[in-house]
């Protein structure tokens, strides 16, 4: 996860998909993942507290509090075992 200021993804020269300020995440999904993991990865994602607060108290708020834009970008090299939390990078 990365917070930007914008952010896109191209393909062929061609964007397919771009944001503004918000944060932009590499997510690996396999097809073991079930409807659940998915669910649980997103609410994770989504309360990831990335931003200062009005205060200025750092790692405060989230996208969802700060109304900002998420964009999600396919990496299927990078996958991580929720359930035991270990990297399954090379299996």
């Amino acid at each position: 996860v990365q917070r930007v200021k914008s952010a896109s993804v191209t393909v062929e020269g061609s964007i397919v998909s771009s944001i503004g300020p918000g944060a932009m995440a590499l997510v690996g999904i396999h097809e073991d993942d079930t409807k659940e993991d998915l669910e649980y990865c997103c609410k994770r994602l989504l309360a990831c507290k990335l931003w200062e607060n009005d205060s200025g108290a750092p790692w405060r708020h989230g996208l969802k509090q700060r109304g900002l834009e998420i964009l999600c970008v396919s990496q299927f090299t990078v996958r991580l075992e929720i359930a035991s939390g270990c990297s399954s990078v090379g299996r």
